[in-house]
């Protein structure tokens, strides 16, 4: 699973804290600061929880889009992790 995020080193510290294994590129631009790349080995809707969770889904590109696009298991996944707090 690849995403990208855009958040700055406390985000990144977070993943690196859960996931010491994911590998992270340096994203950022002249426009886009604060911008990374982060790949782990694990499904796209584990990762989408954690981030759920932490605060900073909406932080993920790719997270956004199929928000946005009202994907059924997403949505399913909001209203789940919605439901524990």
């Amino acid at each position: 699973m690849t995403e990208l995020i855009y958040a700055g080193e406390e985000v990144k510290k977070i993943i690196k804290k859960a996931y010491p294994e994911a590998e992270f590129r340096d994203a950022s631009d002249e426009i886009h600061t604060d911008r990374f790349e982060v790949s782990i080995r694990m499904k796209e809707l584990g990762f989408y929880k954690f981030a759920l969770q932490k605060g900073f889904a909406l932080c993920c590109f790719r997270f956004r889009f199929k928000l946005m696009d009202k994907d059924p298991d997403v949505l399913s996944l909001v209203e789940i992790v919605i439901g524990e707090k």
